[in-house]
Formats: structure tokens, sequence, C-alpha cells
């Protein structure tokens, strides 16, 4: 076995983990995150030249492991906090989530002012308040707003259909959270 062609493979399926997550939001990060935890793995077992079936055994067992801290940490960020922020008074709370309310519906003006983005999905993935806003969204819709499969017909001169469930998600958390009037 050529050691110097395995480390360019796991340089491979390095690059590639890492553009998918880059590229498709739609990926779960979890397996992206394993792609990359198995890369490095391969290319650190292949430079002491390790049997081919120890490389195999120790890859399997590091993309498990990276996947399994990913996913506990992303499910431990996307968690709503259920009460104020310690020292933080309802007029605060109230204020951020208006904030949060105007910031997205900014979101929806500036995609269709911007010409770099075809696509809502990834014009979202390359925008902070997104991520702020992302965890108060169901989790259901943002599975599809992030599905690059997924296409919604548009009415008017809306460009992406996935305007519309932005904005009723917008909408709900505006009257949820006791915000419209």
């Amino acid at each position: 076995m050529n050691w110097g062609d395995l480390t360019l493979a796991a340089i491979a399926v390095g690059a590639i983990s890492l553009f998918l997550r880059w590229r498709f939001p739609a990926v779960p990060p979890v397996i992206a995150s394993a792609g990359l935890g198995a890369s490095i793995c391969v290319a650190i077992c292949s430079r002491f030249q390790m049997p081919p079936s120890l490389i195999a055994s120790l890859t399997l067992n590091a993309a498990l492991l990276v996947a399994g801290i990913d996913f506990i940490f992303r499910r431990n960020l996307e968690k709503e906090p259920s009460t104020p922020a310690s020292g933080q008074s309802d007029f605060e709370t109230t204020n951020r989530r208006r904030s949060l309310i105007v910031n997205g519906r900014k979101l929806i003006a500036e995609f269709h002012r911007q010409s770099d983005h075809e696509k809502f999905v990834s014009f979202l993935a390359t925008q902070d308040v997104w991520q702020e806003i992302r965890p108060y969204f169901d989790q259901e819709k943002c599975r599809e707003l992030e599905n690059p499969n997924m296409f919604v017909v548009t009415n008017g001169e809306i460009r992406d259909g996935k305007i519309y469930y932005f904005r009723s998600e917008l909408d709900r958390l505006e009257k949820e959270w006791g915000l419209k009037d």
C-alpha cells in the first residue's frame, strides 16, 4: 500500500467534507464533521504506517466521536433560553425579541436588493442574524428552509418562495412573543 496515496485520499475527503459544510447548509453538519474527523485520523494513521485494518477501525471511531461531539454541542446551542438571562429585565428581553423580528424582516429586503445569491438558503447561510434567530424557529420549518431540493412556487416579484416560510415564522414568533399590535 502506498502511504502517500492514502494521505492524499484523506486530504481529499477532508476537503470534500469542508466544502459540503460550506456550500450546502442543508447537509447535516454532523456528517461533514464526521468526514473531517475521519480524514484527519486517516492522515495521522497513514503517517505512522499502521495496518489497514487498524486504520479503518480508528477512522470509524474518530468519525463517530467527532459526530457525537458535534451533535451534542449543536443541540445545546440550539436550545431556546426559557427564561431571560440573569440580570436581564422583561423590557430588555422584549427589546431583544423585537430587534430579532425587525432584523429578520430586513433580511428579506436585503435578499431582494443583492445579486450575489440566487437562492434564499445560500443568502441566509451568510447572515449572522439568521444564526441568532434560527433557534427560535420551528425546527421542521428550518429543515424545509435549508433543504436545497425543496422548491416553493412564487407569486409576483418574490425571487424565492422560501421567503414565505421565513416570513410566516417571523409572524408566528411576533404573535407568540406578544409583539404584534
